[in-house]
């Protein structure tokens, strides 16, 4: 049980991580006119990948005993 608490406690601090990286990201783009999605492609696959991890790691249960 506390290896499942664990486990979604770390996947929702990975969701809050992911889901900062790519608000910054867009607040950057907006803020900087030079800046195209094309440069910042990379970013945001990472925090989407990042997200989708979190995501799965918050769902996910362990084997029972």
């Amino acid at each position: 049980m506390e290896e499942m608490n664990h486990r979604k406690a770390l996947g929702v601090s990975l969701k809050a991580f992911a889901g900062l990286m790519v608000v910054v990201c867009v607040v950057y783009q907006i803020v900087t006119p030079s800046v195209r999605f094309a440069n910042m492609w990379f970013s945001y696959l990472v925090g989407t990948v990042l997200y989708a991890i979190g995501f799965l790691m918050a769902l996910s249960k362990t084997q029972g005993k």
